[in-house]
């Protein structure tokens, strides 16, 4: 049956590269987010993140 209402997935991540690799090879990635205390490491995964 098809969700109605907002839905959240989570993953947590240890390596960056394949932190990317996922969020980007999903056919469904309307938005992302990322949670870290490192701000120079989120903006770095930020960036690599695809959007069409």
């Amino acid at each position: 049956e098809e969700i109605f209402g907002p839905l959240a997935a989570y993953v947590i991540m240890q390596n960056d590269d394949k932190t990317v690799k996922i969020a980007n090879s999903t056919g469904y990635g309307l938005s992302a987010t990322s949670f870290t205390k490192n701000v120079r490491k989120r903006l770095a995964i930020t960036k690599r993140l695809e959007s069409e």
